[in-house]
């Protein structure tokens, strides 16, 4: 019991001690100058800027990962999606011509997966068809309709 009342003693007197050295350091105004209030107009335009800025910054950092963070490792003009058929309502069959090979996969809603490689490639396109521009085939199509105006 003696030793925890020793204990105690000690831990008030450094108390005594040191805490009134504390408080002063925080009350010390240099002449001249008041005291400042930390809620006043400066200080949370301040804090609201810096808030805007780290949003922003935020943003640009979302936009710059969207737009380039998507390292692919084969270029666009080697994968392409030839052909799509739906088999449900959230399940397809996906032809897809990856260089010289076509692959049949099957698309879920949590996986992928390879249903066939195909040794002979399937024609999509007709003959002499992949040069002709949108612009070309949505003339084409506005003629054969009669809507055309030529």
């Amino acid at each position: 019991m003696m030793f925890h009342r020793k204990k105690w003693i000690s831990r008030g007197m450094m108390t005594a001690v040191f805490l009134p050295s504390f408080l002063w350091a925080a009350d010390e105004v240099p002449l001249g100058k008041t005291l400042q209030s930390p809620l006043n107009t400066e200080s949370m335009m301040s804090v609201i800027l810096s808030l805007f800025l780290i949003v922003a910054l935020i943003l640009v950092a979302a936009w710059v990962f969207k737009r380039f963070g998507q390292f692919q490792s084969i270029p666009h003009h080697e994968l392409k999606m030839l052909a799509s058929l739906s088999t449900g309502q959230r399940e397809r069959i996906v032809l897809l011509q990856v260089g010289e090979k076509q692959l049949l996969v099957g698309v879920t809603q949590g996986s992928i997966r390879t249903l066939h490689e195909l040794e002979k490639p399937i024609q999509t396109q007709k003959p002499g068809s992949e040069n002709i521009s949108f612009i070309e085939r949505l003339t084409v199509a506005m003629k054969k309709q009669g809507g055309g105006k030529s």
